[in-house]
């Protein structure tokens, strides 16, 4: 009885823990047809429950086939251990939305240290895609700024970055600077 109230509260402690995840954690068999997958986060993300898809090929989370193919040959469809991947795919919501989406990629490990599936943890990065992409056009606009712009250190009062509009109004290299 002890052992078992011990198992018990090690699997309800697991469980806790699975379902705390604010990442998509999806436990798929090797054909990749879904074992496991967290709450609420899956819910939160791509809008459905767990009945609806455990049970399916994983193949309706993703956006399209390119994507559905790629993370295949980067890790699942792989019958040896495969370290971890960081990758980025296109997936899509149950309403239809499609969004971009960080994969981590890996093999789920059976107790005799062989594959035994595939562990997806998905996060939306379509805000962060967002702000790089502004990021990028931001700081294409001050290059090419016919204004002279300094960015300096506070403490040291060294220049940090100069943009080509400001080297060609002082006839300095930005090495020199």
């Amino acid at each position: 009885q002890e052992a078992n109230a011990k198992i018990r509260s090690s699997e309800q402690c697991y469980r806790n823990l699975f379902q705390s995840m604010r990442d998509v954690i999806v436990m798929a068999d090797p054909d990749r047809t879904i074992l496991d997958v967290n709450q609420p986060a899956l819910r939160d993300l791509f809008g459905y429950e767990t009945a609806e898809v455990v049970g399916k090929n994983t193949r309706f989370l993703y956006a399209d086939d390119k994507s559905y193919l790629f993370a295949g040959r980067e890790v699942f469809n792989s019958k040896g251990f495969v370290d971890g991947r960081l990758i980025s795919v296109q997936f899509m919501k149950k309403n239809g939305e499609v969004f971009t989406g960080e994969l981590f990629a890996l093999k789920l490990i059976a107790d005799d240290g062989r594959p035994s599936g595939n562990i997806g943890v998905i996060r939306d990065i379509t805000s962060r895609k967002r702000a790089e992409t502004d990021s990028a056009r931001l700081w294409r606009v001050l290059e090419a700024s016919l204004n002279e712009i300094y960015i300096f250190n506070p403490d040291t009062l060294r220049f940090e970055y100069v943009n080509a509009g400001a080297l060609r109004n002082l006839g300095y290299s930005s090495e020199a600077i």
